[in-house]
């Protein structure tokens, strides 16, 4: 590619291009499919019966719907954790609920509402319940906008790995006198090479090898190894699942990790290290509620008061709204502040890529980005984390098949070409790692 601004250019139309797509799937199926044929399509059960509530890690509302009969649902399902929804009710006025999906299995599906409430008896009354996936752009939106970033930054490490990226031309990417690592365990001879060759990497450095030879726990005994000597670690991953693995690997280890997102798309096996469960498990946190509790008093005291009533009563309605309008400030301030603190006592930070364009992450600057599934990992999603970062060390394997796109002018303007593509076999901070651990012998 002779000019990197082309490349950048052709990302941005390829992500609106895809964001089209993909919305048009949905708007297709909305207008001119029948219930009947969404319900084939995979994208929506109707009608459903809700067969628990609760609260949930957030003090969201979390519903555990089945399909009321067997032509309420299709067997192949397009539900998947995380993705957004809808809870709908069919009566005279339909009511919408939107959430995310936080379980599938054959014949039960979660989700998580964006509400606190929970759907009484009186809102199903007379009416039908049905869930079903809806278009979410947001993805598109970060994504589009770090293209923009990359194209207007000015910070060294950004322009650096602009031209490793688009020109396979990177100068010093060596760094010399680096202390090293703490002794290494359980590693081959590649996967020991991989994890030197990135440490001292200081731009950019590639580990890559077929499924089976270990990159994950190569990643996780670097990372092990680097927060000896760096104060926090980003690692991100394109799907939940593979943040899930590598944050519950890390704990394992013994790291302090917190994993941002949306509690709804990570597993239940992690949900301990989630920014929410972590503050909400402080022992600040039972006066942050109390606080809140006494807030929520005052505002039900001051609602009391009848349409009609005297200059007096007037004042004492002002003064307890004045009074939960403080409480409910301070208790955000004790709230903000525990967080903080929370982010400063992790050593490694977990999100997906997407996931990097929110708080408290997108604030944060770090020495080192470790990015894994970076087969799967669109380049465009790729630079949400990198605006973040000094250096970066991707892990994945460049023979699997890319990410599938809806839209094939999307691919063929590069959508589906990785990071990984462009510099496993060009640049010299790229190790692959060989030994087979999955796979039969003979095979």
């Amino acid at each position: 590619m002779a000019d990197w601004k082309e490349r950048i250019l052709r990302l941005g139309k390829a992500v609106k291009l895809e964001r089209a797509a993909e919305e048009a799937y949905f708007r297709d199926l909305a207008a001119t499919k029948s219930i009947k044929e969404r319900i084939e399509s995979g994208i929506l059960w109707y009608p459903v019966e809700i067969t628990k509530q609760h609260y949930t890690v957030g003090e969201y509302v979390e519903l555990e719907l089945t399909p009321a009969s067997a032509s309420a649902y299709s067997k192949s399902n397009s539900f998947r954790v995380g993705a957004s929804a809808i809870l709908f009710i069919n009566k005279a006025e339909r009511i919408e609920l939107r959430g995310s999906i936080s379980y599938v299995s054959k014949r039960k599906v979660r989700i998580i509402l964006s509400t606190d409430v929970m759907v009484k008896n009186h809102l199903i009354e007379g009416g039908a319940v049905g869930i079903e996936l809806i278009f979410d752009d947001r993805p598109y939106r970060v994504m589009i906008d770090a293209l923009e970033k990359v194209t207007r930054s000015k910070e060294k490490p950004i322009i650096t790995l602009r031209d490793a990226i688009y020109h396979q031309k990177i100068a010093n990417n060596r760094l010399a006198n680096i202390p090293p690592l703490p002794k290494i365990v359980g590693l081959n001879e590649s996967q020991i090479t991989a994890t030197k060759t990135a440490h001292a990497a200081q731009h950019i450095s590639i580990i890559h090898g077929p499924p089976g030879t270990g990159k994950t726990t190569t990643l996780v005994e670097l990372i092990r190894g680097l927060s000896t000597y760096e104060s926090k670690i980003l690692v991100a991953a394109p799907s939940n699942n593979a943040v899930d693995l590598l944050a519950k690997l890390l704990h394992q280890k013994g790291l302090r990790v917190l994993r941002i997102g949306n509690v709804t798309r990570m597993g239940d096996s992690i949900t301990e290290l989630s920014l929410d469960e972590q503050v909400r498990n402080h022992e600040e946190w039972q006066r942050i509620k109390q606080v809140k509790i006494q807030s929520e008093k005052a505002h039900r005291e001051a609602g009391k008061f009848k349409r009609k009533f005297g200059a007096v009563e007037r004042q004492n309605r002002g003064l307890m709204y004045k009074e939960a309008k403080q409480l409910r400030n301070w208790a955000r301030d004790l709230e903000d502040r525990l967080v903080e603190q929370v982010v400063t006592n992790s050593q490694v930070i977990c999100a997906t890529l997407v996931g990097c364009a929110s708080e408290p992450v997108r604030s944060m600057k770090f020495r080192t980005l470790v990015i894994d599934e970076g087969s799967q990992a669109l380049e465009p999603e790729c630079w949400i984390a990198m605006h973040l970062a000094e250096r970066v060390i991707i892990a994945g394997d460049h023979q699997q098949l890319p990410a599938t796109v809806k839209s094939k002018d999307a691919e063929h303007l590069g959508l589906t070409e990785t990071i990984l593509d462009r510099l496993a076999d060009r640049i010299d901070e790229s190790v692959l790692i060989t030994t087979q651990y999955r796979m039969h012998p003979k095979i």
